[in-house]
């Protein structure tokens, strides 16, 4: 969607582009931050690498959300937390 401005779902050509997620980080309800992938530590706890921030791309007419990393140059597979896969 990003590229081609069209859902690949319904075909819809009205794309909202949301520039940064929001992530809740807290329990209070005002405390938003913006959402980053990250690297986790064992049990899933957050460590202290952020790959960066996340931006969304949302089909108006079907909800269908596409979420891309805004820094992917800061996106490096470990083997552990961040496989790369190839067809």
């Amino acid at each position: 969607m990003k590229a081609t401005r069209t859902c690949p779902k319904c075909g819809c050509k009205k794309i909202l582009h949301v520039v940064e997620v929001a992530d809740k980080y807290d329990r209070s309800p005002s405390s938003n931050a913006v959402a980053n992938i990250a690297r986790t530590k064992m049990g899933g706890k957050i460590g202290g690498h952020a790959a960066g921030p996340l931006e969304a791309h949302v089909c108006s007419q079907c909800g269908y959300c596409e979420l891309y990393v805004t820094d992917l140059a800061n996106l490096v597979p470990d083997g552990d937390t961040i496989r790369e896969l190839n067809g």
